[in-house]
């Protein structure tokens, strides 16, 4: 990732009293905190925070698994079009 423009992973989860602070090499980068009335969603949200490095990477892996797989199949297409144009009399 050479143009990267958030703080590396991976993330990790601190709880205090104050709220759930997702941090990245000792630094803070965030803090979940909500009404005591959504406060079970604090800590799923935080996790999915936490998350995002590591999805950010799996997804660009799959883009470039994808892009691969794609010029595979057009070289085959180019391959096998040229073999389906054939004149079988020009063998």
């Amino acid at each position: 990732m050479p143009d990267t423009k958030h703080s590396p992973g991976p993330w990790w989860l601190m709880r205090t009293r104050l709220g759930i602070f997702v941090n990245s090499d000792g630094h803070p980068l965030a803090t979940v905190r909500s009404a005591p009335y959504r406060a079970s969603e604090d800590e799923p949200n935080a996790k999915l925070i936490a998350a995002a490095p590591t999805m950010l990477d799996t997804l660009e892996k799959v883009r470039d698994s994808l892009r691969d797989m794609a010029m595979t199949l057009r070289l085959l297409a180019q391959r096998l079009g040229g073999i389906l144009r054939c004149d079988p009399r020009q063998r």
